[in-house]
């Protein structure tokens, strides 16, 4: 069966809270912030029910009109996220322990994401100014994933997941942190060894 789209695998997130270790990270591909998504059908008209917002209907939204934040995959415009592929691959090549590869990835993805924490509450702060810095700059609330320098449990785990699939490491991505509150927290579950 042909890849599902970036809108697809978005909208499957947005609603289920899961991708599956089938499911690769495409361009296209974006997280919604501060937007329920059965609110949003409600609010809809028919033709749109079932579906996500579009990247673009998104990009239009002005930062300081909205509490909504849009993350978002794209190699071709983030040139920082194509570095951190080619700096993941580089990793197989240097080691053919799986559990070796993966803590590499975890190591890479905590230092470009504002580095190790015991509680993500305390990343808040430097999250919410961070982000908001780069919404103005910016002038959108859609902010490239390669870009934010400080990252919470769903953008760290949106990272490892895009950077697992690079390395062929299978990798899912589902709602829900044992060590987060958040409501919209995420986590990776990876499967090797025997499972694999």
């Amino acid at each position: 069966p042909p890849s599902p789209t970036a809108e697809a695998l978005s909208h499957r997130f947005w609603v289920n809270g899961s991708l599956s270790y089938s499911n690769t990270i495409p361009d296209g591909f974006y997280l919604i912030q501060g937007m329920d998504p059965f609110v949003w059908s409600m609010c809809t008209d028919v033709h749109e029910e079932n579906r996500i917002p579009s990247v673009e209907s998104l990009k239009s939204v002005r930062p300081d009109d909205s509490s909504i934040q849009v993350v978002l995959v794209d190699r071709r415009a983030d040139f920082d996220l194509g570095m951190l592929e080619n700096y993941a691959s580089s990793f197989l090549s240097s080691s053919s322990d799986m559990k070796d590869v993966i803590n590499q990835l975890a190591k890479l993805v905590s230092s470009r994401m504002g580095g190790t924490t015991s509680n993500e509450e305390n990343l808040l702060p430097r999250w919410k100014e961070s982000s908001e810095a780069i919404k103005s700059s910016a002038g959108s609330i859609v902010l490239h994933l390669g870009k934010l320098p400080i990252g919470l449990c769903k953008h760290r785990s949106l990272l490892f997941k895009m950077l697992a699939d690079k390395v062929n490491i299978p990798c899912r991505l589902v709602k829900g942190c044992k060590y987060c509150k958040a409501e919209d927290a995420s986590s990776c579950v990876v499967r090797f060894g025997l499972e694999r």
